[in-house]
């Protein structure tokens, strides 16, 4: 009998040995027409690839968080990308396809940088009451471009340098943010910025735009006294306005009841700006006065077009933001101590904006049940399960630090594509950790003191290299001026930048 089973193993060691070795697919270069990119331009990208054994290929193509993809980028060796209306701050492009066969699911990857041009034009803006009247504003701003002053006041503003597309200009006027008399302020208004041409254009004050601050009593609101951040939220919604600015440091933070919990803020199919009183931010909310499970609930018809700005929330016991079939935007924000931060249950269409938002402590930093997240130059720090859990859903992280999460940075078990570019991972059980189906998308990252770098994730590029970071004991993610993660090909990796740069404005705390 044992002469028998020896006889088998020899046999079957035999068999596994003799079994043809699967080659990976044989790329040639990324061909681009045409080879340079400019704003809104439509450009053409193709690879050549053949597999060894004539298996049938798939691709996965990315530049990052840049631009828009035309059609399925997923299965094509040629795509079609139309660069976005502008590259303020942006060098160059890197274009990067994992190609694989569909036996192994191991992917090749090639990668094509090619340097981004800017175009500008020039912007005249006429400010105007509705009746057509000349108004004189004491300050006007292309968003995210530029901000004139006029002392005294001026009608008309002159922007020489303004990058090619489309714009949005916004009329601020400081001495309505009461709420008091005429109620008075600019909807962001967009001219198209085409290059070497000077646009002229009208921007008209819609009176319905109002600002202002609960706990202040103004002409504008007769009898009442908005004590409450939800009075805030309800009076703004009942009136038709579109901001709310916040100037006191503590509110009474009401305990509401919602279908998923108690909730300090609710955002019920509305699309309103919260944000600090200018100059006045960031400000702290503790939403556990009341025991809130949640502290801003967003459902119904909140979009992306909702934005939450310069607020850090504490003390929600389950999630500092649920978002129940809604999108939202959120820039400059800290969120800490809840189970979650960010519980995102986003329907088809939701998005889910992250600009400069940071995650402290907890359990996840982003849960993802769907919908497509937006995230870039976040902090995601501390947690003892996954700093993102991505149930289901997709999207794009750029520039992000993921530190110190106890099973993964970034843990996926969905057929929706995800990328990760220029981000840190590091002090991590895993970096990357893939359950099943579709593993994210890699390029231009650095990996760094995580037990495993990639699990179940196929192999990518990546630096695994010490960040330097400033000063980690204190929570300080910035990195030395020396790092590895700055000023390689693919630009600075992280959320922060150098020992020198500006860093968290919520380091030093309320």
């Amino acid at each position: 009998m044992l002469s028998l089973f020896a006889v088998l193993s020899v046999a079957c060691s035999l068999k596994v040995e003799d079994l043809p070795v699967n080659e990976r697919p044989v790329l040639g270069s990324i061909q681009i027409d045409p080879e340079e990119v400019v704003p809104l331009d439509t450009l053409r990208l193709s690879i050549n690839a053949t597999d060894p054994e004539g298996d049938d290929l798939g691709f996965s193509w990315s530049a990052g968080s840049l631009g828009t993809w035309v059609d399925d980028i997923a299965n094509d060796s040629i795509v079609g990308w139309v660069a976005p209306s502008s590259f303020v701050g942006v060098d160059s492009v890197t274009f990067t396809v994992n190609v694989f066969d569909y036996d192994t699911q191991h992917p090749v990857q090639a990668r094509r940088s090619l340097p981004a041009e800017e175009r500008f034009g020039e912007l005249i803006v006429t400010v105007r009451d509705l009746d057509g009247n000349l108004l004189e504003v004491d300050s006007l701003a292309v968003i995210g471009v530029d901000t004139l002053l006029a002392d005294p006041p001026s009608s008309v503003f002159h922007f020489e340098t303004v990058p090619w597309g489309i714009q949005s200009v916004l009329a601020f006027q400081s001495e309505t943010h009461y709420g008091a008399g005429e109620f008075f302020a600019g909807y962001p208004q967009p001219d198209t910025i085409l290059p070497g041409v000077i646009r002229e254009t009208d921007l008209r004050l819609a009176p319905r735009s109002l600002c202002l601050i609960p706990g202040v009593v103004g002409e504008g609101l007769g009898d009442n006294y908005l004590d409450t951040i939800q009075g805030g939220v309800d009076w703004c919604e009942a009136e038709g306005a579109d901001t709310l600015y916040l100037l006191q440091r503590d509110y009474f933070l009401a305990s509401q009841s919602t279908p998923r919990g108690s909730a300090a803020i609710i955002l019920n199919e509305r699309d309103l700006y919260i944000s600090p009183f200018p100059g006045e931010g960031p400000l702290w909310l503790n939403v556990s006065a009341d025991r809130n499970e949640i502290g801003f609930y967003m459902t119904g018809e909140v979009s992306e077009n909702c934005i939450i700005e310069g607020i850090a929330l504490l003390g929600a016991s389950d999630s500092g933001t649920m978002l129940d079939g809604a999108g939202g935007t959120f820039r400059g924000c800290r969120f800490a101590g809840a189970k979650k931060s960010f519980h995102f249950m986003g329907e088809e269409g939701d998005i889910l904006q992250l600009e400069q938002v940071e995650m402290q402590g907890g359990d996840y930093g982003l849960y993802q049940e769907g919908g497509q997240v937006d995230a870039s130059a976040c902090l995601i720090a501390d947690m003892s399960w996954y700093g993102i859990y991505m149930k289901d859903g997709g999207g794009t992280l750029q520039s992000m630090t993921l530190v110190n999460h106890t099973v993964a940075a970034i843990y996926t078990e969905n057929a929706q594509p995800l990328y990760l570019d220029r981000s840190i991972l590091a002090g991590n059980g895993k970096g990357c950790f893939t359950y099943w189906g579709l593993p994210p998308g890699l390029s231009c990252n650095l990996f760094w003191d995580n037990e495993v770098n990639l699990y179940g994730v196929p192999g990518n590029d990546f630096i695994e290299d010490d960040p330097l970071f400033c000063d980690p004991d204190s929570g300080d993610w910035r990195v030395d001026a020396t790092s590895p993660a700055l000023g390689d090909a693919c630009g600075d990796m992280g959320a922060f930048g150098d020992c020198e740069s500006p860093g968290s404005p919520f380091l030093e705390g309320p």
